[in-house]
């Protein structure tokens, strides 16, 4: 699994954000094309799928309480890429 941490744009100026979003998904994708390259496409199945990830923090409060979408927390998501 390669876990990819995204900007949070709340910690930068809106420019700023957009350029470290790039370099977030150019890192995300060289990471899925190195998974790639160790795949058979004939005789393997288990292909890298890409997940959204929020705070295990977060996930327990949307699972105990009702949330405020605008908190700061919603701003520290995170992408996976994972072959099982």
């Amino acid at each position: 699994m390669i876990k990819i941490n995204l900007p949070n744009p709340n910690e930068m100026s809106i420019p700023s954000f957009f350029a470290q979003m790039r370099i977030a998904i150019k890192a995300a994708e060289k990471s899925y094309e190195e998974m790639m390259k160790v795949k058979d496409p004939e005789g393997d199945s288990d292909y890298p799928y890409i997940l959204w990830r929020l705070p295990d923090i977060l996930m327990n409060r949307i699972e105990e309480t009702e949330i405020d979408p605008t908190d700061e927390d919603f701003q520290k998501l995170s992408l996976e890429i994972v072959s099982d």
